[in-house]
């Protein structure tokens, strides 16, 4: 599968090359504040960066949806990741961003998070979008409700009892910010 881009006002979120390997161990894996996004909740040693990029380059190959990298379209600086992903073990679907601490601001995460959801929706026709966080992740908590998802029940996943967001195809509600997709067959300017 040809994994699409999307432009939106300040980010481009692009699929992963093998060539990004450092910028998001520096960006995500190993810095100690992004990491608390991840799963691990701790960072991740540099050298797993090509391993885990070839892991979400498949994970696309499989489910036709996965993580971008996020791009700071200013200065084309690899910021973060973005995207949908299978939720642990289950089938359900997860939206899920880490952004370096130095972009937070301005929007960017939630800009990030609206356009996977946006693609998640309108694209692939997904009924129902998860997003789950770690207790102690209030701006992901912001994130989330800013969305319009609702919180729900505690789920078991990533060996642990996280709350969950969520929300159902038929509450999406985009908005009118910059969005437009390229490559894949899911061309589609909608600006």
């Amino acid at each position: 599968m040809s994994v699409p881009t999307i432009e939106t006002a300040q980010l481009i979120l692009r699929p992963f090359q093998p060539e990004d390997a450092d910028a998001y161990a520096q960006a995500v894996l190993a810095n100690p504040t992004t990491a608390r996004a991840l799963p691990t909740n701790r960072p991740v040693p540099p050298q797993r960066a090509p391993s885990i990029i070839e892991g979400i380059r498949d994970h696309w190959e499989e489910f036709s949806y996965g993580l971008w990298a996020v791009i700071h379209r200013e200065t084309g600086q690899l910021i973060g990741h973005c995207g949908l992903q299978r939720l642990g073990e289950t089938a359900r679907v997860e939206l899920t961003y880490a952004i370096e601490p130095e972009h937070v601001s301005g929007g960017l995460p939630l800009e990030a998070t609206s356009a996977a959801l946006r693609y998640g929706f309108e694209s692939l026709h997904i009924a129902e979008i998860l997003a789950v966080i770690l207790p102690e992740n209030s701006a992901a908590r912001r994130v989330y409700s800013r969305l319009g998802m609702n919180p729900g029940p505690n789920v078991h996943v990533y060996e642990q009892h996280l709350p969950s967001y969520s929300m159902l195809q038929g509450d999406f509600l985009p908005d009118e910010s910059p969005y437009r997709i390229q490559g894949a067959s899911h061309d589609s300017p909608s600006d």
